[in-house]
């Protein structure tokens, strides 16, 4: 310390000045450079805090809903309005669903050409709660009204929940009616 207070002593005005210019400028850098990863570190820390909250709310949903399915599940109540097919295996939940929708079918003199299951979802594993998405096709709908009365029957149908979520028809070229193409969900119960 002595040392570079005797080089300082001996300096003229311009090399003292030239020196506490240099000393400014190397604080200012370091001040600068501490107070920006001191932001930038809790910038970090802020958006890794942020995703944290929101996976602990999208984990505490999860764990509300599922407790909410198992008490509803145990309760002699309806879901909500929802009917729920239940069964005591998944194979039964995929026969019952495509003989439904023929009955339904049957009812309004139409007949269903295809119903398959697209995807599946597990929305609770005990007891099993699924969400099934569905394709379903019907083959020449001679009136409006029979296709209204079937939209209608399928999804206020006292045996199982359905929702149409996309419906598409086709004018038939050869003959007189329209084809339908829909998806539909609907949810099974399953007590193992």
């Amino acid at each position: 310390m002595r040392g570079l207070r005797e080089y300082y002593l001996t300096r003229n005005k311009r090399e003292k000045a030239l020196i506490w210019v240099v000393i400014s400028i190397a604080g200012f850098v370091l001040f600068y450079y501490l107070d920006f990863m001191s932001a930038f570190s809790n910038a970090a820390l802020d958006s890794e805090l942020k995703e944290k909250a929101t996976l602990l709310r999208k984990l505490q949903a999860l764990i509300s809903r599922e407790k909410l399915i198992k008490t509803e599940a145990s309760s002699s109540k309806p879901w909500g309005g929802i009917r729920l097919i239940k069964a005591t295996y998944e194979g039964q939940v995929l026969t019952e669903i495509p003989r439904l929708l023929k009955k339904i079918s049957a009812q309004n003199g139409l007949v269903l050409s295809k119903s398959d299951v697209t995807q599946k979802e597990a929305l609770c594993n005990d007891p099993l709660l699924l969400k099934l998405e569905m394709a379903i096709e019907i083959e020449a709908i001679p009136k409006a009204e029979k296709l209204q009365k079937f939209l209608y029957q399928l999804e206020n149908d006292e045996d199982f929940f359905c929702q149409v979520k996309e419906l598409k028809l086709k004018k038939l070229d050869n003959a007189e009616g329209v084809h339908l193409s829909a998806t539909i969900d609907t949810f099974a119960l399953i007590n193992r």
